[in-house]
């Protein structure tokens, strides 16, 4: 699960997204609300705010499914989800 702000006119909207694909490029996300193709919104990390760009997306009745590009590497520099984390897994074995 990731927090993600949007940046309207009138004020920023927090949404949380279910992370479903991931690549150094960008992924895709799952959200309650649909984003617009082109429209900005941060990615809120533990450690850093990624910035990222709607390219696509698709409704269902599950929700929205955002693709969205970064503009520099994300994946894995900046967020590595736990259960990819070796460290965590490690621990757990």
């Amino acid at each position: 699960m990731l927090r993600i702000r949007t940046a309207g006119s009138a004020k920023r909207e927090c949404v949380c997204g279910i992370l479903l694909e991931i690549w150094p490029s960008g992924g895709i996300i799952q959200a309650d609300k649909p984003l617009e193709k082109g429209e900005k919104f941060l990615i809120d990390l533990a450690k850093a705010e990624i910035e990222a760009e709607v390219q696509d997306h698709e409704e269902d009745i599950y929700g929205s499914y955002i693709r969205f590009a970064v503009s520099s590497p994300w994946f894995p520099e900046s967020y590595q989800p736990s259960y990819l984390n070796s460290e965590i897994n490690r621990k757990a074995v």
